[in-house]
């Protein structure tokens, strides 16, 4: 009986893992290395106003074709742009100022 140790497979596994790790850690052959096309360089976030004017925008564009949930779109972009611009809680505030007082921040 022949033992696992022994196998043509077993004993080039780690020379196969390892040609293969080199092949992927190559910088020729990591596209996300490379320069990123203008197509995949991701957006900068809209900011409170931007959101508005899309939610308005949306809203009388998507209602115009007869969008049901034009509404529902728009009402979802103005309650984002309203939790963006509210001040957090006042938990929230109480715990960032402890963590501050503790880490001798302020």
């Amino acid at each position: 009986m022949q033992s696992l140790a022994s196998s043509p497979i077993s004993r080039s596994a780690p020379l196969l893992v390892g040609s293969l790790r080199a092949r992927l850690d190559a910088p020729a052959r990591r596209p996300a290395l490379r320069s990123l096309k203008p197509e995949n360089v991701p957006l900068a976030p809209l900011n409170n106003e931007e959101l508005l004017t899309l939610a308005a925008a949306w809203r009388t564009t998507r209602a115009a074709y007869g969008d049901q949930g034009a509404d529902a779109v728009a009402d979802a972009l103005e309650s984002l742009s309203a939790a963006r611009s509210a001040p957090p809680p006042n938990r929230i505030r109480a715990v960032v100022n402890r963590l501050s007082d503790l880490m001798q921040l302020s």
